[in-house]
């Protein structure tokens, strides 16, 4: 991966060991911090410190089966919420958008299956727009958008370039999106695939660059099928990849996720201040890599180790997340053996929280350690029930910081 060296102010406070007074090791920046940026320097806080300080978030809402029995959705994503608590579910497959009230009683659905004007084909993304609705529609190649009241405005066509990851609607008319370019397998890739936060117009135009990082594919296995045809297996092991987490105030918090670093950046991209935890990185061990095999064996018993990209190293980060409050949770990476049956109720993972100007204000554990919406002190996410139904559920957090 691409390493950058930024110059940078001596206004870095060095913090020291707990134990013993040495000062804490940090990795170089792997992130373009501009010389002058605040930096926030942070010891790593080791699991078994993390125990018995758990972050509560209390379920208040279900909306879908086990819930509201006349709800249901099919490989639904991404449920957002706009100023006055209206709950949208991007029913993905279902071709349309549920609309709730904040009880969870359905308001309205919109969209149907197609490709004409404002029709959907397996949408991905959903986004609030000022006062309409964005539907990023990937198979289409555009970006479509509604009212709140489920009617058509326009189609926005997108290039497979631009494939937007992550993005969101500000109350100016503009967009905020992660993306990078689309992969197809089987052709020369670009060297090095780049990943970006932009801000753009509805129609695509370009107006600010926040961020630029190189990524790191993800593991794959190779194997010759015949006939000069190769099958390509994505392998359950985790690389590190940028990300971020969009603020619907313009700010941009971005990692490389190589290493435990954030840099923030303000609404007209300039960087506010950065972050950096001595948590230490881990490669992917012996142990690890037969876990992985052995899985891989079962839907080919051709593979072998030596097809396989192995990652020199796992994430540092996990996931990074904001709330209604504009506070940044972290998840610092942790491995999990790919097979692993999932427990009755959620364990708790590692987690660090801190304020938009980047004070750690906890240290600890959390059960529900992502969501794709946050408004004042509840967050929304998608779950699958008891019976294997999807469901939105809404979370209210409860631990005061």
């Amino acid at each position: 991966m691409q390493r950058f060296a930024p110059t940078l102010s001596v206004c870095t406070a060095v913090l020291l060991a707990a134990c013993g007074g040495e000062p804490l090791e940090f990795a170089d920046w792997t992130i373009p911090v501009p010389e002058g940026t605040p930096i926030h320097e942070y010891a790593a806080v080791p699991d078994e410190e993390r125990a018995g300080n758990e972050l509560v978030l209390e379920r208040d809402l279900v909306i879908g089966r086990g819930g509201r029995e006349d709800v249901a959705f099919y490989q639904a994503t991404s449920p957002v919420v706009d100023d006055a608590g209206r709950i949208y579910v991007l029913d993905a497959g279902n071709h349309r958008v549920q609309v709730f009230d904040p009880a969870g009683e359905l308001l309205l659905t919109f969209g149907v299956e197609g490709q004409g004007p404002g029709e959907l084909s397996r949408p991905q993304g959903l986004a609030i727009l000022g006062d309409n609705i964005l539907v990023s529609d990937g198979q289409n190649s555009r970006v479509s958008e509604f009212t709140r009241d489920g009617a058509h405005v326009a189609d926005h066509a997108i290039s497979s370039r631009v494939i937007p990851r992550q993005f969101t609607g500000r109350a100016n008319g503009t967009i905020v999106m992660a993306h990078y370019p689309g992969i197809p397998l089987g052709r020369e890739l670009p060297e090095p695939v780049m990943w970006s936060v932009s801000r753009r117009t509805v129609e695509g135009e370009e107006l600010l660059r926040y961020i630029e990082l190189p990524m790191t594919l993800s593991p794959v296995a190779t194997l010759d099928g015949g006939g000069g045809r190769m099958s390509f297996f994505m392998v359950p092991m985790s690389s590190p990849n940028p990300g971020a987490a969009l603020g619907t105030d313009g700010r941009v918090y971005a990692t490389a996720r190589d290493q435990y670093q954030v840099l923030a950046m303000g609404d007209e991209g300039q960087a506010l201040w950065a972050l950096r935890v001595a948590e230490p990185v881990i490669a992917p061990t012996e142990e690890h890599i037969a876990q992985v095999m052995e899985i891989m064996r079962d839907r080919n018993e051709a593979l072998t180790r030596q097809m396989v990209n192995w990652p020199a190293q796992y994430p540092a980060i996990q996931s990074l997340v904001l709330d209604g409050a504009g506070r940044l949770y972290i998840v610092p990476f942790r491995y999990q053996a790919p097979g692993d049956e999932a427990p009755a109720a959620p364990e708790p993972v590692p987690v660090d929280v801190y304020t938009p100007d980047g004070e750690r204000v906890f240290a600890g554990l959390m059960a529900i350690p992502n969501w794709s919406a946050a408004r004042d002190d509840h967050v929304y996410r998608m779950e699958t029930d008891d019976a294997g139904d999807q469901i939105v559920v809404r979370y209210r957090i409860a631990t005061r910081f």
